[in-house]
């Protein structure tokens, strides 16, 4: 039970992170190096370095809140986050994943956004607002198990009658 809260918690984590630095990303353009280096600028203009490390404590503290149990590992959870997860760890893959969804022109709107005050608000509620969003998920997920293991132990039931 213990490992598998760890092992959980580090997929989560890892899962996570990725998809927060690669929101609404869809491969659609070549990337060249005018985009790599707009890509650079629109992470930082996102200032994602901060985000990540906030964003990695507010997944720590909700894993925590579903996970009691892993309350005591809570520093070693940030230690081991800001190794493998870190900003400057994935910086050159969401550099490479923006830099081919979109184009040198499309950064540049991108991160003349980012520099607004309507941006600058996003990124700073972003985080939280899908911390909030997945704890939503999770706990609807939770409410409605019993209904998902019915309807899986139907199908099960379905596939065994199929296979005799």
């Amino acid at each position: 039970m213990f490992q598998s809260s760890i092992l959980n918690a580090a997929f989560f984590l890892g899962k996570t992170a990725i998809t927060y630095g690669c929101i609404l990303i869809t491969p659609i353009a070549s990337a060249d190096r005018e985009a790599e280096y707009e890509a650079e600028r629109l992470l930082e203009a996102m200032e994602l370095d901060v985000q990540f490390k906030y964003t990695m404590e507010m997944l720590i503290d909700q894993e925590i809140k579903s996970n009691p149990e892993m309350a005591p590992f809570r520093e070693v959870l940030m230690s081991w986050a800001s190794k493998v997860m870190s900003f400057e760890s994935v910086k050159p893959d969401l550099i490479r994943i923006f830099s081919e969804a979109f184009t040198a022109t499309e950064l540049r709107l991108i991160t003349a956004f980012h520099k607004t005050e309507v941006g600058k608000k996003a990124q700073k509620l972003l985080p939280e607002i899908m911390a909030k969003g997945a704890a939503i998920g999770e706990a609807r997920g939770r409410e409605r198990a019993g209904e998902l293991e019915k309807m899986l132990q139907a199908e099960l039931e379905r596939q065994q009658k199929i296979t005799e």
